[in-house]
């Protein structure tokens, strides 16, 4: 590896740990997480053997490690499995976690493996428009029954609309519904982006999966994007997420937060 790449590489590495610290500093951003790892352990138990995709630095891998659960944590990006390695030198559960560099573009690698769920958090998904391509690939990797649980931006946030539209921004207030998808930056990188409907994960996966649940996040409450505004709220903003636990099970409103968490589960016993 050339001086040049290697430092280059440890610059992307220092991004990702900044961005990722930042990030978690955000109450919003940890009351996703609580969210999401309480459905977790809905559908997971101690036990079980699970495919992260796009497990990033980390932080579900060992938070699931830690209630015996093994976790095979996959990442496209290198960097991102490096600092997993790190996280885990030395802990007691690195045993239950085996960081591995594999694109969910390349599942098929894993082909012969089976898994008692799987699990993408924090919009992996988001990063490619082959869902079908995903529902397939998790249909030979997961056992029938088992659950696949699944964090993901939605199509529409009414927040950030509204937060655009106020600011006088037409075009951005709707760009996620771009059929083309949305030129973002991430963690000090430019990647295309495409939102997804609950209704639209559903029609990928409804062929070998069942439809369990899907719970909103950030619908009337502010977003992590928005954490000036959940200063000035201040309590008003414990109440917003109240007012969105509240929300009915069945309700359309779970499909216009910033995220949602949907889950299915795998035909056949």
């Amino acid at each position: 590896m050339s001086h040049t790449i290697a430092q280059r590489g440890l610059a992307y590495s220092a991004r990702v740990e900044h961005a990722n610290r930042n990030a978690e500093s955000y109450p919003a951003t940890r009351r996703i997480r609580r969210v999401v790892w309480n459905i977790y352990y809905r559908h997971f138990r101690p036990g079980d053997t699970l495919l992260d995709l796009n497990c990033g630095t980390g932080d579900d891998a060992m938070e699931l490690a830690s209630a015996g659960i093994r976790v095979l944590a996959t990442d496209g990006s290198s960097e991102m499995i490096e600092e997993i390695q790190k996280k885990l030198y030395g802990t007691a559960i690195r045993t239950l976690v085996t960081p591995r560099h594999l694109s969910f573009q390349r599942l098929y690698m894993l082909n012969g493996s089976q898994f008692d769920g799987a699990y993408s958090n924090f919009g992996g998904l988001n990063m490619t428009k082959r869902l079908d391509q995903i529902s397939s690939d998790l249909e030979r990797l997961v056992r029938p029954g088992g659950y696949v649980v699944l964090n993901v931006m939605s199509k529409t946030c009414l927040w950030e609309t509204a937060s655009f539209l106020l600011r006088g921004k037409w075009k951005k207030a709707f760009q996620r519904r771009s059929p083309d998808g949305v030129l973002a930056s991430m963690n000090g990188e430019r990647v295309w982006m495409h939102y997804y409907s609950p209704d639209d994960i559903k029609r990928s996966f409804q062929r070998q999966f069942n439809f369990v649940s899907v719970k909103g996040l950030n619908i009337l409450a502010p977003p992590p994007s928005a954490m000036p505004v959940s200063k000035i709220l201040g309590r008003g903003a414990r109440l917003l997420e109240s007012l969105d636990d509240s929300l009915p099970s069945n309700s359309a409103l779970h499909g216009l937060g910033d995220f949602y968490v949907i889950v299915f589960r795998r035909k056949g016993q």
